[in-house]
């Protein structure tokens, strides 16, 4: 995983708050049908804040890089498991 910011990209606590507040991701659905339906190998994930939607390609088996501006989101899905299947 990938992360470039600024000094404004690096308050932790909304970045640790965002998944409780968001809930289930029904709205990644999608995303996860066209990867399945076009046999993707490989995504990138930009602007994967808290890492939901790259967590769950690289668990169908993807490989998945992800990249985000801010600091705190990448120390979250560093902390999430499966984390280090994401590059």
């Amino acid at each position: 995983m990938c992360a470039t910011a600024g000094e404004s990209f690096t308050d932790p606590r909304p970045a640790a708050l965002h998944d409780h507040v968001t809930g289930t991701r029904t709205d990644l659905a999608p995303y996860l049908h066209l990867a399945r339906e076009t046999d993707a190998q490989c995504a990138v994930d930009l602007g994967y804040g808290t890492g939901v939607l790259a967590l769950a390609l690289a668990e169908r088996g993807l490989r998945v890089w992800a990249v985000d501006p801010t600091r705190a989101s990448l120390a979250v899905t560093r902390a999430k498991p499966g984390a280090d299947t994401v590059h």
